[in-house]
């Protein structure tokens, strides 16, 4: 895994990669060149890999960023969506999601784009995201991604409603 962090004004860090059991050094290597207390907002749309090695890996690096700072997670690939799924996403970090990344592909030209849709859309919804084609206009699908977003999305629901939200 590799991070980059951006000169933008929110602190966005940029991650990208497998997150696996070789992201531990890119995490210690992040998380001493940042300034302590400033808010950090994790860009994950770059990862492109997740295993049960990396999540252990990433649930420590999160829970020692959060306990400093606070933290938002943007642009969540479906990578990760997916592995979050797979575990329950019971690690703390569901409430800092505020978008995802979602991988299209046009139905007539096969041109592959990504869409970034906001968390608070996608949990309100139960259905499928649509999207246009940006080359041709035609009708985008998400695929098996899809059904991984909409399976997030209702954890999300589930720990809402617990929560009496």
């Amino acid at each position: 895994m590799h991070w980059k962090s951006q000169s933008s004004a929110d602190g966005t860090v940029v991650l990208s990669g497998a997150l696996d059991e070789h992201a531990e050094p890119a995490f210690f290597d992040m998380e001493q060149a940042l300034p302590a207390g400033k808010a950090l907002v994790l860009d994950l749309a770059r990862i492109s890999q997740v295993n049960a090695s990396g999540h252990a890996i990433w649930v420590k690096a999160f829970q020692r960023l959060a306990g400093k700072r606070e933290v938002e997670l943007h642009r969540c690939s479906t990578a990760f969506i997916r592995f979050a799924n797979l575990l329950g996403a019971s690690n703390g970090y569901l409430d800092v999601i505020t978008s995802l990344s979602v991988a299209f592909e046009c139905k007539d030209c096969h041109h592959e784009f990504e869409q970034t849709e906001r968390r608070m859309h996608l949990v309100q919804t139960t259905k499928a995201v649509d999207a246009s084609c940006p080359q041709c206009g035609a009708d985008a699908t998400a695929g098996d991604a899809m059904q991984d977003v909409l399976t997030f999305c209702e954890t999300i629901r589930k720990q809402g409603a617990r929560r009496g939200a």
